[in-house]
């Protein structure tokens, strides 16, 4: 058997080529979740969940949906900006912040890549929810928690929708 070397491997890096027009297709879907999540709430008819509600029933799809959107964004985006050697430094910043220390005492900005790092290093994971409306209803921020290797508690506070401008601008790269 005899390994096969894609002529375009003269043009190209080596290394994995993701579509990055799948990138934004996800990006859109992961924008379309949260800002669709207030009209969905508005639509079920019976938000105490005492009798069947298609929309309560369709609505848990979300958070399914939002993790592994955010997966998978995070893992391309990492195996991009590892081979292209740190391209987002230059381009991508702050996204959310990040929080260490003592009772989360320092904030920092948190880069496209750390946001990755966190998403897919998360030990716990929460939503931010608006609960003026019965059912709530998500609001576009996630928070990551996790410990790094050195035994200090971290969290992460992701807006989604300036990681979705920041990924967008990163994607139109490539």
């Amino acid at each position: 058997m005899s390994e096969y070397i894609s002529p375009q491997e003269k043009h190209l890096k080596g290394g994995h080529r993701p579509n990055m027009e799948n990138a934004k297709l996800e990006l859109h879907r992961l924008v379309a979740i949260f800002l669709s999540s207030r009209k969905f709430s508005e639509l079920v008819e019976d938000p105490t969940g005492e009798k069947y509600d298609p929309i309560l029933d369709i609505q848990e799809f979300e958070s399914d949906e939002i993790t592994r959107i955010l997966l998978y964004l995070s893992t391309l985006a990492r195996v991009i900006d590892d081979r292209e050697e740190r391209f987002f430094n230059v381009l991508a910043t702050n996204c959310g912040y990040l929080y260490m220390g003592d009772g989360f005492s320092k904030k920092q900005d948190l880069s496209l890549r750390e946001a990755c790092n966190k998403i897919i290093h998360a030990t716990k994971i929460s939503g931010d929810i608006d609960q003026s409306t019965q059912p709530p209803h998500l609001n576009p921020v996630i928070y990551f928690y996790g410990t790094t290797l050195g035994g200090k508690d971290w969290k992460a506070e992701l807006d989604i929708i300036e990681f979705a401008k920041k990924y967008a601008s990163i994607a139109c790269k490539f």
